[in-house]
């Protein structure tokens, strides 16, 4: 019992101590917390840019053998121009061609009526083709989408999208009328994070669907060239990307008029690295470098300032540590109290630079 009033006290001997030593210094301490606040807010802030930046799609399992193959059109004179949508038919090409690919799918985005129990809606949805999720295996809530779509009146939603619509989470099986045309929801996925990944609905309907943009383009023909729809290939453990690439061109361009051929190629890009690609995104990396070095200076900066300030103030307190010595206070308990004040200080500094 003693032993635990004793701690106590000693604590709270220490906060007030606290407390009376920031009255005391208020100028040089309000100085001090606020470049800390600073310093601590911005390399905060830059720390989560960085993540999201290197974490985009890697909610998605096995994103490093998942690519976008993205357009890539090469004017005379002028830079590159990419596109995140592709030929129609290179997936088609890629199934019937190529072994080192586990499956090719496409995606083609489109706003479309939604109606349910007299309500109507207009949104954007993508329109997938059946084996859509055996590429993208998103997390599932409800139903099963690696076979949902492979009905044509089938539709699977995200979670928000559920709830929006149907009223709840779990309404597997329920319709709902897309283009005028009744589809029933067979799957229900885990929302998708925010500024984390490609995908910016959450409404996938199947591609088979006689509404769909997708249900015609069954053969890929020299004479039906066009981009409009984003093709995900997902490879074989082992197989190399670059070599997939090469021969993906040498198939497109069977398919090309004469006069785009040395025009337009088809690059792969892996989803976890589409952030930072430099044609989607023009010297991303090199921003992400120079705001992390100088979210670190600025860091660098307030850390110094705060212990050259708290050294400077050492001194005022030589009489307290000379006093608490001469109760019978140890070294350690004296260097424990002053740690547990810069503690203090750390975590009180993002609370008033979040404030400010």
């Amino acid at each position: 019992m003693s032993g635990g009033y004793g701690a106590y006290a000693m604590a709270r001997h220490h906060v007030v101590a606290f407390i009376r030593n920031l009255k005391a210094t208020r100028l040089l301490s309000a100085i001090a917390i606020l470049g800390l606040a600073i310093g601590l807010t911005g390399a905060i802030l830059m720390a989560l840019v960085v993540r999201t930046a290197l974490g985009f799609n890697d909610f998605v399992p096995d994103n490093d053998r998942i690519y976008l193959g993205v357009s890539v059109m090469n004017a005379p004179g002028m830079p590159p121009n990419y596109n995140q949508s592709s030929n129609d038919g290179a997936a088609l090409l890629v199934d019937a061609n190529m072994p080192e690919v586990e499956a090719a799918v496409r995606l083609v985005e489109e706003e479309v009526g939604l109606s349910r129990a007299g309500t109507t809606a207009t949104q954007p949805i993508y329109w997938a083709d059946p084996d859509f999720f055996e590429v993208l295996r998103l997390s599932v809530l409800h139903g099963d989408p690696a076979t949902a779509l492979r009905r044509p009146d089938a539709i699977v939603m995200t979670r928000i999208e559920a709830i929006r619509h149907f009223g709840r989470e779990d309404a597997v099986g329920e319709a709902i009328e897309v283009a005028g045309n009744p589809m029933v929801l067979r799957a229900v996925l885990a929302d998708l994070p925010d500024n984390a990944t490609d995908l910016e609905n959450g409404i996938f309907a199947s591609g088979l669907a006689a509404q769909s943009p997708l249900s015609g383009q069954i053969t890929a023909k020299a004479d039906q060239f066009s981009i409009g729809a984003r093709t995900y290939l997902r490879l074989r453990s082992g197989a190399s990307a670059e070599q997939v690439e090469e021969r993906l061109n040498s198939l497109i361009a069977g398919l090309l008029p004469p006069f785009m051929r040395d025009a337009y190629s088809m690059e792969l890009v892996r989803i976890d690295r589409i952030a930072l690609h430099e044609g989607f995104h023009p010297d991303a990396r090199s921003r992400l470098e120079i705001g992390s070095l100088v979210a670190g200076l600025i860091l660098f900066i307030a850390i110094a300032n705060f212990i050259n300030l708290s050294v400077a103030l050492s001194g005022r307190r030589r009489r307290e540590i000379g006093i608490r010595k001469a109760s019978g206070a140890s070294r350690r308990q004296i260097a424990a109290q002053f740690l547990g004040e810069a503690v203090a200080t750390v975590l009180a500094s993002p609370r008033r630079g979040a404030q400010e």
